[in-house]
């Protein structure tokens, strides 16, 4: 049955290329229909936008455009002539059906979730934006529809194929790190530095209540207001919400650790196959237990099971707000940790890197002081790192679609899954702060917070009902 349904999957995205055309909605199609991607836009504006200029920039080509924000739909609109619009992804996805074969999602983190399944009951790839999903239960859905499906299913955290500079160090210097003693990753978001020195909020945290309810603006109604909710909860609309700044939002939201560690410590969940914690506990640094917002800043302990790179264990350490992680006397006296990074500490070699999976930098070379033996270790570092090729993200994803070769994408979601899971996992320990959750990786619940196991589930609002989309063969839909 698998065979014969990945079978029908590829023919079906082959032959469902239409018209030859030289032109699309003023875009230039590239090669003939059957190597064509056409794709559905769900979430036109910010990311989205970035988005759909990557698809088409890797080969891929626009077919539709979807937005509850009406002003930012008109807009991207004016960039591709005629193409068709709309503000209800599931009426997009019925009269858009012939004529596309994926999807990216870019919308708010709570809303990945649903339209990601109801296009692959659909048979239609999908690329979602990161965090994969807003929920544990969520992701768990989203890598079984995958999974039975067979469809090309790719997170978006755009660096991810710089994990391959960590594999050809791995490789060819057969372990450079030696046993893993720490690993720390970290993010000033929800601020920043600009260029000229001066701090700036992203999006707002640290909200003690809701916020008031305002008249709709940017193309808002109550229906398009509905659908931007989707399966949470319905505050009403408030521009302290939409567009942009709902990040920080626990209900919209994944905070800090959902938008940044999943490009910071991408690398080391990879190398190390961390997969889930068996242990979390969050700070939230004197803010009290988060619950409509997250804190203002927060330090996250993650720890996870022996394995032969750490027989005792390893913890991860994410720290968010502006908090740096530890700088050590052994350490490069010319390192400063910036904005984001991720520190791999091993008992031969320490490393340093920004954020999406940049090159790591030798800062330094187990416990003796910084000098002429780790700066040969940088240097042979170096030499390693020059050679390595990475992929285009979004060209990776397009050419697996054409393709039809699952396994072919870097992010598929039989990995983006667990490290959503666990970032989310970190995410739920900010409302127990200073208290530690044991966590049973193959039973997947806590097993000593049954409030934190509520708290896993998917959220259902309505007619919003995810796991009934999920629990629907996707045969059913044809």
């Amino acid at each position: 049955m698998k065979s014969t349904r990945r079978s029908f999957l590829r023919s079906a995205a082959a032959s469902t290329f239409f018209i030859p055309a030289a032109k699309l909605y003023g875009q230039d199609l590239k090669g003939p229909a059957s190597k064509q991607l056409r794709f559905a836009a769900i979430g036109a504006g910010g990311m989205g936008r970035n988005t759909t200029k990557g698809i088409i920039a890797g080969g891929g080509t626009v077919a539709a455009l979807c937005d509850t924000d009406l002003d930012r739909l008109a807009e991207e609109a004016r960039k591709y002539p005629g193409i068709p619009c709309f503000s209800d992804f599931r009426e997009m996805l019925e009269k858009m059906g012939g004529d596309i074969d994926a999807v990216h999602v870019s919308t708010p983190d709570h809303m990945h979730a649903y339209p990601a399944l109801w296009a692959m009951n659909m048979g239609k790839h999908v690329y979602v934006q990161k965090p994969l999903a807003h929920s544990f239960e969520e992701c768990e859905m989203l890598a079984a529809k995958a999974k039975e499906t067979g469809l090309v299913c790719q997170m978006g955290n755009q660096g991810h194929p710089g994990v391959l500079r960590y594999k050809a160090l791995m490789d060819e210097l057969n372990n450079p790190w030696g046993e893993i003693e720490s690993i720390e990753s970290w993010s000033d978001r929800p601020d920043y530095v600009g260029g000229d020195g001066k701090k700036r909020a992203i999006w707002k945290q640290g909200m003690r209540e809701y916020a008031a309810v305002q008249p709709y603006a940017h193309g808002y109604n109550d229906k398009a207001w509905d659908i931007w909710c989707g399966p949470s909860a319905n505050h009403g609309y408030s521009d302290a919400y939409a567009p942009g700044r709902w990040r920080g939002w626990w209900e919209y939201g994944c905070g800090p650790i959902g938008d940044m560690a999943v490009h910071n410590a991408d690398p080391a969940f990879w190398l190390f196959n961390l997969g889930l914690p068996v242990a979390i506990q969050g700070d939230t640094c004197g803010f009290g237990p988060a619950t409509v917002a997250f804190p203002f800043q927060s330090i996250i302990r993650m720890r996870f099971a022996p394995q032969p790179l750490f027989p005792k264990g390893v913890t991860l350490t994410w720290r968010d707000g502006g908090l740096l992680p530890s700088v050590t006397p052994d350490m490069n006296p010319s390192w400063k940790p910036g904005s984001n990074g991720l520190v791999i500490v091993g008992s031969k070699a320490t490393t340093a890197a920004t954020s999406h999976a940049a090159a790591p930098a030798v800062i330094a070379a187990g416990k003796t002081a910084w000098g002429d033996v780790a700066r040969e270790l940088k240097s042979t570092f170096n030499k390693v790192l020059k050679e390595v090729k990475t992929p285009n993200h979004y060209r990776e994803w397009v050419e697996a679609c054409v393709a039809g070769t699952p396994e072919a994408c870097g992010s598929k979601f039989s990995y983006a899954a667990p490290l959503t899971e666990a970032l989310l996992l970190g995410c739920l320990s900010l409302r127990f702060p200073g208290r530690e959750l044991l966590f049973d990786t193959k039973a997947k619940r806590f097993t000593n917070c049954e409030q934190a196991n509520a708290l896993l589930k998917a959220p259902m609002r309505g007619g919003w009902n995810l796991a009934a989309l999920a629990a629907k063969p996707w045969w059913k839909f044809w």
